[in-house]
């Protein structure tokens, strides 16, 4: 990887690690899964969170180096259908844990 492309990944990495979205979604999410949870071991639900948190900082490595490396090899029409589909993926999963939390509420 050169300069330019290691500046612009790591670029893209602080904006995915430092999104309000993906911060609130990973917390939503997160939050959720560990209060439906049956277990009463905090060991578990500390394995749980630290698993959860790591699997979000892949997945802002993945993420990013897939935009980063994918938006440059596979052009602007691709790329902009790929974020469509991500949007529509966010709402629709946005959509489901709040229906779901509702439903659990009630």
């Amino acid at each position: 990887m050169n300069g330019s492309m290691a500046k612009d990944f790591g670029r893209g990495l602080g904006l995915a690690l430092a999104s309000p979205s993906a911060l609130l979604w990973f917390a939503t999410v997160g939050g959720s899964v560990i209060a439906s949870s049956q277990t009463d071991s905090q060991a578990s639900l500390l394995a749980f969170f630290g698993g959860f948190f790591l699997a979000s900082i892949v997945w802002c490595f993945v993420v990013t180096g897939i935009a980063s490396h994918g938006g440059k090899r596979l052009g602007p029409k691709l790329n902009r259908s790929f974020s469509v589909l991500s949007a529509g993926l966010f709402l629709y999963f946005a959509v489901k844990v709040f229906v779901d939390g509702y439903h659990t509420l009630l």
